[in-house]
């Protein structure tokens, strides 16, 4: 069998109009993918804690015992962790195109790490918004009945 897979890729948000853009003013966000040994850190399942004991409680029958009751929590009571600015903080190589000017002093701040983007005055919420969802689309989903 052979896998098919690329090193990197790069995104570009559509927020802001930016597609709009022409193409060498366009903000990009360059990056690589998550590793299997990165998953465990940004994807997982939380712990099972009983915290919706009382949401599930309507969906019990009174004819189920105990351990069914039990066997229904844990299918329903878990929780899907995925942690998208850390997985877009592991996997971005480099942003392009994206200046912020501080109207005070005129000086032009270049954000072209993804540390710096995230570091900056939250000036483009769209923006972090749409890669953040991205990040997350390209990460496996996470199994729900395990």
């Amino acid at each position: 069998m052979q896998i098919h897979y690329k090193k990197s890729d790069i995104f570009i948000p559509e927020s802001y109009d930016n597609k709009k853009q022409p193409e060498g003013e366009q903000v990009k966000f360059y990056h690589g993918f998550v590793t299997t040994a990165q998953r465990k850190e940004y994807v997982y399942v939380e712990p099972h804690t009983q915290g919706k004991v009382t949401i599930l409680t309507s969906m019990y029958k009174e004819e189920m015992n105990e351990d069914e009751q039990v066997k229904m929590l844990e299918k329903n009571d878990r929780k899907i962790i995925q942690d998208g600015d850390g997985i877009a903080r592991a996997i971005t190589t480099k942003i392009e195109n994206l200046d912020m000017v501080d109207d005070e002093t005129k000086k032009v701040h270049k954000i072209d790490t993804i540390e710096k983007f995230y570091n900056a005055p939250d000036a483009f919420p769209l923006f972090a918004a749409e890669y953040r969802a991205y990040c997350l689309g390209l990460s496996a989903r996470a199994d729900t009945k395990n």
